[in-house]
């Protein structure tokens, strides 16, 4: 059932990013959708401002759920803008 939540998650993610760079992941809470260009704009192209200097393999949907919240959570938090609540990223 993870795999294919991983690989829906990951086709969802690919076709919408081929269209506008926006990665749209579903799951229960609902519909997060991430503009990766706008925040790669707004950290004027460093990449390593999200992503760690290794490799990314995305194999586990849980995975996936922890480095988002992680990452893009401490993030909102730190520089206090964006959203930080379940419902801010999360759309029904």
């Amino acid at each position: 059932m993870k795999l294919f939540l991983m690989i829906a998650m990951l086709l969802t993610a690919t076709y919408a990013m081929a269209d506008d760079q926006v990665f749209r992941f579903t799951n229960k809470m609902g519909t997060v959708t991430f503009n990766h260009t706008a925040h790669q704009t707004r950290e004027s192209q460093n990449c390593a401002a999200c992503h760690p200097p290794f490799e990314q393999k995305y194999d586990d949907a849980v995975l996936v759920k922890e480095l988002a919240h992680t990452t893009c959570k401490a993030c909102h938090t730190e520089r206090t803008v964006g959203p930080t609540q379940c419902k801010g990223c999360h759309v029904k």
